[in-house]
């Protein structure tokens, strides 16, 4: 009966590695997903950047079109007067 419980104390110590060993894989795995969760948010926060950059970059140009299209009408008009002007010498 003593050799028995031995044995089942020495089974007991082999599943308590074999259990330790498992954390060990747990904890090594879950540093990985932790790094890659970071690369990720990293990642995101560059692309939000990228964003936020990029829309800014549209405005402008949305308002220089604008402010552009404002200088072709005032060129149109000047142009006209200058049409007008110029059929009195014909």
């Amino acid at each position: 009966s003593v050799n028995g419980m031995i044995s089942d104390i020495e089974e007991t110590v082999s599943g308590v590695k074999k259990i330790a060993s498992g954390a060990l894989t747990c904890v090594e795995s879950n540093e990985v997903v932790s790094d890659a969760m970071s690369s990720l948010s990293a990642i995101s926060q560059e692309n939000a950047a990228s964003s936020e950059t990029t829309g800014a970059n549209v405005q402008e140009l949305s308002t220089t079109v604008s402010d552009l299209a404002d200088s072709a009408k005032g060129l149109k008009e000047i142009a006209e007067q200058l049409n007008e002007e110029m059929a009195f010498f014909k």
